[in-house]
């Protein structure tokens, strides 16, 4: 790889990274929020707040990070089939982290003794494992197939 696009995509992950790093900011908000007052399971949770963080991100996404142009149909479709199949592993890995055998090993994890610790620790750990799993599988899709640029295709003379 070419040092000029391998430093294209640092700064576009770096971007990714800002970008998904303030989605994220949103989902785990809207997550705690409703398992903290007790308003969903934290299943639902999740997904609830997954769907919050996926309305900041596709806009942050589009203009900031990939910085394309171009239909929003085209793209916005990609993007929802896209983070609807991370919707569905975000929420399949939270499901499988949050089993009784895994939780009781997550709620067992070493937690600092000068931080209070929040009720239920554990859905915070298998959330923390569910969104790096995630980021990583959405930001090679979205790279290389979501906000793709289209070629342009020249014409035959």
């Amino acid at each position: 790889m070419s040092t000029v696009k391998s430093d294209r995509l640092l700064h576009t992950f770096l971007r990714y990274l800002v970008s998904g790093g303030l989605a994220t900011g949103v989902h785990f908000s809207v997550l705690i929020a409703l398992i903290e007052y007790r308003l969903s399971t934290p299943v639902q949770a999740t997904m609830i707040g997954a769907a919050c963080g996926f309305l900041v991100n596709y806009h942050i996404q589009f203009h900031w990070t990939f910085k394309v142009s171009g239909s929003h149909k085209r793209f916005f479709t990609r993007y929802l089939l896209i983070s609807a199949l991370m919707f569905g592993l975000n929420a399949q890995i939270f499901w499988l982290a949050t089993m009784p055998e895994p939780l009781l090993l997550l709620d067992n994890l070493p937690y600092p003794s000068h931080i209070p610790q929040p009720k239920n620790i554990a859905y915070w750990y298998a959330q923390i494992i569910a969104t790096g799993i995630v980021f990583f599988c959405n930001f090679l899709t979205n790279r290389y197939f979501t906000f793709k640029p289209i070629k342009q295709v020249k014409p035959v003379q």
